[in-house]
């Protein structure tokens, strides 16, 4: 996984290694994925764990609006709004991690290609 990370860091993304997976920081508010490589494929994949953030953020915002319409009160706002946020913030995740997405998809072709030519 260290090489991964030293050629992501290499084609300008800032990234770190861990143990079995490379941490990839995409910017402001402390957006990251987590990129780890399936080794029955042999091509990385993203992990941007967004199932359970989107379920959090719709029950949140349910819950915000619910509490405005039957009592109006300031503190449903404030959760509606925090749940309109996270939700913007995970699109922000999805389109920010795009190019690092084709990267990989680079990346695991030519390691394909690797494993072809040794495998010959």
């Amino acid at each position: 996984m260290e090489s991964l990370a030293k050629s992501l860091n290499q084609q300008g993304f800032r990234c770190h290694a861990l143990d079995r997976k490379v941490k990839v920081e995409l910017g402001s508010f402390g957006q990251y994925v987590y990129v780890i490589k399936d080794y029955q494929t042999g091509h990385y994949l993203v992990q941007r764990h967004l199932t359970i953030q989107i379920a959090t953020f719709i029950l949140m915002l349910i819950t915000g609006l619910y509490g405005l319409v039957t009592k109006g009160s300031g503190i449903s706002a404030v959760l509606a709004a925090i749940s309109v946020g996270g939700l913007i913030n995970l699109i922000l995740i999805e389109v920010k991690s795009q190019p690092l997405t084709q990267a990989l998809r680079k990346l695991s072709n030519i390691s394909s290609e690797e494993i072809r030519s040794d495998h010959s």
